[in-house]
């Protein structure tokens, strides 16, 4: 802020929180946009721009996607996000407390810090 007052400690969380999950699309668009380059098992890979190609993709693959995509944002709420008041129709603060932006508990190499 131009004040030079700070930010309370759960809005820089919950701002951390958002930049993480953009952070991570973004990586996986970027590596996606690689990969097909030289892998494309849907497509010839001949028939034009990607986005003419984007509406021939079936039905199938769009609801596995939708589901996908859907549970992992189900479980990233519930993880990190604070209920919301049925009186008011608002939390308290956006993040629960205690948690700490990014933290799903996903470490399958033990490479997250101890402490």
């Amino acid at each position: 802020r131009a004040s030079g007052e700070l930010k309370p400690k759960l809005e820089v969380y919950r701002l951390r929180e958002a930049e993480l999950a953009h952070g991570r699309v973004s990586m996986l668009a970027a590596a996606g946009f690689l990969v097909q380059e030289k892998f494309h098992p849907l497509f010839s890979g001949d028939g034009g721009p990607a986005i003419d190609q984007i509406p021939q993709l079936p039905y199938w693959l769009w609801i596995a996607m939708t589901i996908g995509i859907g549970r992992a944002e189900l479980f990233r709420i519930q993880k990190g996000w604070a209920k919301v008041n049925p009186e008011t129709n608002k939390a308290e603060s956006a993040l629960k407390e205690g948690y700490y932006p990014g933290d799903l508990a996903f470490d399958p190499r033990n490479l997250a810090p101890k402490d």
